[in-house]
């Protein structure tokens, strides 16, 4: 999908940060509940779409508990996972504050409570906590731009300090197919890194997460701490 131009754009425009958000689970910390919202809460099954293509989105999507990903189809008709998110957090906040039409189509992965939110009634705590949430989301898709830069090790390093942070905690709940995803590496390259760094006693990798045990050497590595 990356750097290929889809023919279902919009108007000739295209929402770009969305195109390039990695299949990463993503859920920030420290929302406050949404107390100035009369909206009701609607329960999605899984598989039900929440927000279809094309879609103009009137208000943003407050993901009270579930799990939603965020899914388009390739030039080839494949269907393509770019980003997953887990509550509680916001959703479709780009195409929202963008207006423009949603370029994929926002799918339950599994029974998921869903609140509409409008603009108005987003106090300022949730304002501040959309902003975090949005930068972590940039961050972690600016990594694949920096990549080209940096070793396999580098560029694993610096996503384990992003999603780690973004976890907040020690443990990454990501598979190496997605981090090879994001890493722009290939997933033989990720599980070598995975073992030489485990062997080095700096990760450990726990059924189907990854819990950093040496958080010094991963700064080391992803050239975070200065000489």
């Amino acid at each position: 999908v990356k750097g290929t131009m889809c023919t279902r754009c919009h108007k000739g425009v295209m929402d770009m940060s969305d195109l390039y958000l990695p299949p990463i689970f993503s859920s920030p910390v420290g929302i406050p509940p949404l107390v100035s919202s009369t909206s009701s809460v609607r329960v999605y099954q899984k598989g039900e779409t929440i927000v279809t293509v094309g879609q103009q989105l009137c208000h943003l999507h407050y993901l009270v508990r579930g799990r939603v990903k965020y899914q388009i189809t390739t030039p080839h008709g494949e269907e393509t996972v770019l980003h997953f998110t887990v509550g509680p957090a916001f959703f479709g906040e780009v195409p929202f504050f963008s207006a423009l039409p949603c370029f994929g189509s926002f799918i339950a992965c599994e029974k998921s409570h869903v609140q509409p939110v409008e603009r108005g009634s987003l106090s300022r705590e949730c304002l501040e906590a959309l902003c975090v949430q949005m930068a972590r989301k940039i961050r972690v898709a600016n990594l694949q731009y920096e990549s080209t830069f940096n070793t396999a090790e580098e560029r694993l390093a610096r996503l384990f300090c992003t999603l780690s942070a973004e976890a907040g905690g020690m443990r990454i709940l990501s598979s190496q197919r997605e981090l090879a995803h994001v890493a722009g590496l290939h997933y033989m390259t990720v599980n070598k890194v995975l073992k030489k760094l485990e062997d080095r006693q700096v990760i450990r990798r726990c059924g189907k997460g990854i819990e950093i045990t040496d958080h010094a050497a991963i700064k080391t590595l992803a050239g975070l701490t200065t000489a």
